[in-house]
């Protein structure tokens, strides 16, 4: 996964983050609300020499002082100090416990000791602090050496007594806040970028291209879903330029006409059969002569989507129960026939691998340009292999909010082993911003509502046909990269 597919996740997912980092805010402040109040209070002290007429006797002193000092820091949260604290100041504590809120600290090259006290009060911290420092101080002088007539070698003052605070000193609100939102932004990033890692979901080009080699020659974004307008009859079908551009593209990629093109995916629910329907009235639009076959035998919806009545349809062409040609049910839009599914049979592989469906295949390819096949999904059935060497490529949908990598991958696989070239990928339901041309762009037609039941319903569209001398030098100019078998 490469650096700017993380970037995008990360400014796709900026809620994520924002979200992330306002609860580390909250939480700053909630784990400084409910906290413990405690304050701090300290006493410095001062150690001279008691003794030394001479310089030299004084900067000896002063040497020992200084020596002395660290000893000093470790005497204040003795037992030897802190019990006659205990016992002056009635604290309901031992001294072990009390030296925990004792510290001692002196600068470096200095005689000064600053005794630091923490309680749940002000005046409670002041006064354990000085009678800390009181301690101390006796202790000190009364463990120094004596000089020569009795006289204390060191002398301690104190020079600042405690006085209780003003404020507290900890929780600090506006430290915990920081730390929240820092914790919280570090929160978000770590589960975008963790989901990007887990989410294999093909999203977009890039992510396509870590999975396939395959060109992507198409993308589709949402549609507006329809209703029909009743059984038997066909609703006003509306072309989205995506579904043209794709046409236009899919032409430039053939050889020539005749051609067939078997529409599968890898999963199920991933759109094929819209795909393959504006697919195929896009191609009408540019004056082919076009067959969309609904081989998808398992779970149909072409009949749904466009109103056809459901039978008969290919089943009873391959069983014969009636002919190909009055099953094929043109549509309102010239120049696209439909052949429906017809009933669903209990064994749509037989009917597939039949000789009857190859026969058909190769009848609909001397009547029509191009033969636009729906297939059902290759990870639930091999019927894309079945009827693969009967046509000329496949054209893989794939739904950018549904399928993963491993499952695409697995099925473009499955076409390699049966030696059917791919001739593109188009992605789904992909975002697409389409800039608005003219007053009525990107309208959607009335009667459209917000979703249909089925799961390949497809939004209401009507067509207006290109012109065909153009449509025609169009495809004199285009590239040719996949030949006719």
């Amino acid at each position: 996964m490469t650096s700017n597919r993380y970037l995008l996740a990360l400014r796709r997912s900026w809620v994520v983050i924002v979200a992330a980092l306002i609860l580390g805010g909250v939480a700053g402040i909630v784990a400084s609300a409910v906290a413990t109040p405690v304050y701090s209070a300290s006493s410095k002290l001062y150690f001279s020499i008691g003794t030394g007429s001479s310089a030299t006797d004084l900067n000896q002193g002063s040497t020992y002082t200084q020596a002395q000092m660290l000893s000093f820091a470790e005497l204040a949260t003795s037992p030897i100090v802190l019990t006659p604290v205990v016992e002056s100041l009635g604290l309901d504590v031992t001294p072990a416990t009390l030296a925990g809120n004792i510290t001692a600290t002196t600068p470096q090259g200095t005689a000064l000791l600053e005794v630091t006290a923490t309680a749940s009060t002000g005046s409670r911290a002041a006064g354990i602090a000085n009678a800390v420092a009181e301690s101390l101080s006796s202790e000190i002088e009364r463990l120094a050496p004596t000089a020569t007539g009795s006289k204390k070698v060191l002398a301690v003052t104190i020079v600042t007594p405690a006085t209780p605070p003003t404020s507290k000193s900890s929780p600090d609100t506006s430290r915990n806040l920081l730390a929240g939102l820092v914790l919280g932004l570090i929160i978000g990033v770590l589960v975008v970028v963790l989901r990007q890692r887990i989410e294999t979901r093909i999203d977009g080009p890039q992510a396509l291209a870590e999975v396939t080699n395959a060109p992507l020659i198409g993308s589709i974004g949402r549609r507006h879903h329809y209703r029909p307008s009743g059984a038997g009859t066909t609703s006003p079908v509306h072309v989205t330029e995506e579904d043209r551009q794709l046409a236009a593209t899919l032409l430039s990629s053939i050889a020539g006409t005749p051609f067939t093109v078997l529409v599968t995916s890898a999963i199920p629910r991933e759109g094929t059969t819209v795909t393959a329907l504006g697919l195929s009235l896009a191609l009408g639009e540019r004056r082919q002569r076009v067959l969309l076959v609904e081989a998808n035998l398992r779970r149909p919806s072409l009949s749904h989507i466009t109103g056809l009545p459901a039978a008969p349809g290919l089943a009873e062409a391959i069983a014969e129960t009636t002919g190909s040609t009055s099953a094929v049910k043109v549509a309102t839009i010239e120049g696209t026939s439909v052949l429906v599914a017809g009933e669903v049979p209990s064994d749509p592989s037989s009917l597939l691998a039949s000789g009857r469906m190859s026969e058909l295949l190769e009848s609909f390819a001397k009547d029509y340009d191009l033969v636009i096949v729906d297939v059902a999904p290759i990870t639930v059935s091999a019927d894309a292999a079945i009827l693969g060497p009967s046509a000329d490529a496949v054209l893989v949908v794939v739904d950018s909010t549904r399928v993963r990598a491993a499952k695409l991958a697995s099925a473009l696989d499955s076409l390699t082993s049966a030696r059917i070239p791919v001739i593109g990928i188009v992605l789904n339901h992909m975002r697409i911003h389409v800039p608005r041309y003219t007053a009525s762009a990107r309208r959607a037609p009335a009667g459209t509502v917000a979703e249909a039941p089925h799961e390949d319903a497809a939004e209401t569209r009507t067509g207006t046909p290109v012109d065909p001398e153009r449509a025609k030098a169009d495809r004199g100019n285009a590239p040719a990269s996949v030949s006719k078998k």
